[in-house]
C-alpha cells in the first residue's frame, strides 16, 4: 500500500489530485462544499467547519500518514472528494470515504464515482480492505456501496458499518465482464 502525494493519478476518465497539491481556487471550493447542508448532513461530524479549522485540517495532512484526501474530477470537470482514513500500512486496510459536489448530487454519476474510487483504492493505492460508515438516511450511498459488493458489518442508531475486499471486488468485477460478453 502506497500513497502519492505529490502526483496527480489517473484512473480511466477520472483524476485523483491530493488536497497537499490544491491551490487557493480548489482550498476554497472544498471548504464551501464540505458546508454545504446536502453534504454536510452526512458527515461523521455535520457540524460547519470554520474556514480557519479548514486550512489547519489541510496543513496537517502534510504530516499524518494514517489520512489522505483527493480532490476527483472527470476529465476537466471537478466531481467530488474522495478519502481514506484509519490508513493501517501493515494490513493494507483503510477507511474510504466520499462525496459528490453538490452540483453534481442526482446527475446519474453517483455508480460510477462510487466504482472508480473502490478501483483507486485497491488498485492504484493498493489496499488489500476497505470499511466505512453510511449515515443511514443517505439511501442512495447505501445502494450504490451494497451493490458494488460492500457487506455489512454492523449498525448504530445512525450509521451503517460495512466491509470489502480486493477479492470480493475482484470477481465482481469478472461477473460483470463475463456477463458483460455473454449479451
Amino acid at each position: 500500500m502506497q500513497i502519492d502525494r505529490t502526483n496527480t493519478i489517473e484512473v480511466g476518465l477520472y483524476s485523483y489530485k491530493n488536497f497537499v497539491t490544491l491551490n487557493k481556487r480548489q482550498i476554497d471550493s472544498v471548504w464551501e462544499w464540505r458546508n454545504h447542508p446536502d453534504i454536510r448532513k452526512y458527515m461523521y461530524n455535520s457540524d460547519i467547519i470554520s474556514y480557519e479549522n479548514h486550512l489547519r485540517f489541510l496543513e496537517a495532512l502534510f504530516e499524518r500518514e494514517d489520512v489522505a484526501y483527493w480532490l476527483v474530477a472527470k476529465g476537466e470537470r471537478v466531481v467530488g472528494a474522495t478519502n481514506l482514513t484509519s490508513i493501517d500500512l501493515k494490513t493494507s486496510r483503510a477507511e474510504l470515504g466520499y462525496y459528490i459536489i453538490p452540483d453534481m448530487l442526482n446527475s446519474g454519476i453517483g455508480l460510477e464515482f462510487a466504482y472508480t474510487n473502490m478501483l483507486f483504492a485497491f488498485s492504484y493505492i493498493g489496499c488489500d480492505s476497505l470499511f466505512g460508515g453510511i449515515d443511514k438516511r443517505n439511501i442512495n450511498a447505501i445502494m450504490l456501496d451494497s451493490y458494488l459488493g460492500c457487506q455489512l458489518d454492523s449498525e448504530d442508531v445512525e450509521n451503517i458499518i460495512f466491509h470489502t475486499s480486493v477479492g470480493f471486488y475482484l470477481r465482481l468485477i469478472f461477473l460483470a465482464i463475463k456477463t458483460t460478453l455473454m449479451i
